[in-house]
């Protein structure tokens, strides 16, 4: 294919403060013009043109409470366009997972309306301690599917509207002044940081045949993202950090009335990095190990012919973790489906650094 886009594009942005309010809004103008011309197998043409004209404002409103606290609440118009790959016509084999893909030229971009209200407080020495809830309303969010009319063929979408809404936590400490202790070096030289989010999303699939629900998280959305670190790092040059991150099942190819969706299992990855400075921080030796857990990547397909029964606080953990109250979207051995499942080692490094 042959493609090109051009992008104009301008903002306005104010900021006003009273007092302890400050104010922040704006509006960005975007032209976006976007050109694809393919020919079809049997020699037809096809020729994309696409061109947007879109306002996006955004408002921010931070509250301060006190030095040190905050309140913000921000809304905002953001785009997700498809990209060259995801328009053009033609397909390929994919060896790595047997799928044929294949582009959609009739895809349009996605609006995204963005809401969310955040507490701040900072303690001093650099920490952070945040809680966010937020809503993301969706208008033709574009998703990866199983063609409907084809085995084996992955293509692209629009869906009409999808909704994301949830909480994040974020915490970043230093541990000597968490507890007060100045004089424990140990302490004073190691901070810790996590981020958690809980995340919703809903796509409706109540007129969809075959499914047993009303509503369907949308395709590479997981419920949860977590990433926890440690770092300690001395006046003498050295320093050992620690990170752990995860994410949920999600789905990764939305299935079509062929074949089931097929899920991503979650995985969790464990990194682990010393390091050592010498002549004055000119050379520095790291060992990095990555992927410590070594947890194979699973894609499966659920088997729903019993759905659970779970109740209470099974229910609530279940819906945090899984997206919904059954809990029936994770992975259980011997009864889903294994699509794929690849077996990845661990990663050893060593580098040395010299500045001159």
């Amino acid at each position: 294919y042959v493609a090109n886009s051009q992008l104009f594009a301008g903002y306005l942005m104010f900021n006003q403060q009273v007092h302890r309010t400050n104010l922040v809004y704006g509006l960005r103008v975007e032209n976006f013009s976007q050109r694809l011309d393919a020919r079809n197998m049997d020699g037809s043409a096809v020729n994309v043109h696409q061109q947007n004209l879109d306002f996006l404002p955004s408002i921010n409103l931070i509250q301060a409470l006190n030095e040190n606290q905050n309140l913000r609440f921000s809304a905002s118009q953001t785009l997700n366009r498809p990209e060259y790959r995801e328009l053009a016509p033609f397909a390929f084999y994919d060896f790595s997972t047997q799928f044929v893909l294949s582009g959609n030229d009739t895809l349009q971009r996605a609006k995204i309306l963005n809401l969310d209200t955040r507490y701040e407080y900072y303690p001093g020495n650099g920490q952070l301690i945040t809680a966010s809830f937020f809503v993301k309303h969706f208008t033709n969010p574009i998703e990866q599917i199983a063609r409907p009319d084809v085995m084996n063929e992955i293509s692209y979408k629009n869906v009409g509207n999808a909704i994301n809404y949830g909480m994040e936590l974020e915490l970043k400490l230093n541990l000597g002044a968490t507890f007060k202790s100045d004089s424990n070096s140990f302490l004073q030289n190691t901070t810790f940081f996590t981020n958690l989010g809980f995340i919703q999303s809903k796509v409706d699939v109540s007129q969809n045949i075959g499914t047993p629900y009303k509503s369907r998280p949308l395709q590479g959305q997981s419920p949860y993202v977590f990433n926890l670190g440690v770092n300690y790092q001395t006046e003498n040059f050295w320093s050992i950090s620690a990170n752990v991150n995860t994410v949920g099942s999600r789905i990764y190819i939305l299935g079509s009335i062929l074949q089931p969706d097929i899920w991503e299992k979650s995985r969790t990855f464990v990194d682990l990095q010393i390091a050592k400075s010498f002549l004055d921080k000119k050379l520095e030796l790291k060992v990095n190990c990555q992927n410590l857990l070594a947890q194979n990547l699973i894609f499966y397909q659920n088997n729903y012919s019993q759905l659970r029964e779970d109740k209470g606080v099974s229910r609530a953990i279940n819906y945090l973790f899984y997206g919904n109250p059954q809990g029936d979207n994770r992975y259980e051995t011997g009864k889903d489906d294994v699509v794929w499942n690849t077996k990845f080692g661990r990663t050893f490094s060593l580098v040395a650094t010299y500045k001159f």
